[in-house]
């Protein structure tokens, strides 16, 4: 019988699944876990690399780093608003390369 291990990743660092007034519901906590199943003959470099590449594909390295400081939400408009002119721009010099302006 072949005994499996699991790691589980909370969605960021000092989270937990203790329910308070606060806290997000369980199933979106469920819906952010990164879960690998381990054997008994798996190599921990193999697990590791699935792992990076588990929380690279959900998103949650890039929520952390968004999260890591406060963003007051007039500085967030500021950014947002900056992004769309960025791809605005971006849109427009594609067009004229392709001929189409």
């Amino acid at each position: 019988m072949m005994a499996h291990a699991t790691t589980r990743v909370l969605p960021y660092p000092g989270s937990s699944f203790q329910a308070g007034p606060f806290s997000a519901p369980e199933s979106s906590l469920e819906a952010s876990l990164v879960e690998i199943q381990l054997g008994e003959n798996d190599r921990l470099d193999w697990a590791l690399k699935q792992f990076r590449r588990r929380m690279l594909r959900s998103g949650l390295f890039k929520d952390m780093r968004r999260k890591r400081f406060y963003e007051k939400p007039s500085e967030a408009r500021k950014v947002k608003s900056k992004a769309a002119l960025r791809r605005r721009q971006k849109d427009l010099r594609i067009a004229r390369r392709a001929g189409q302006l």
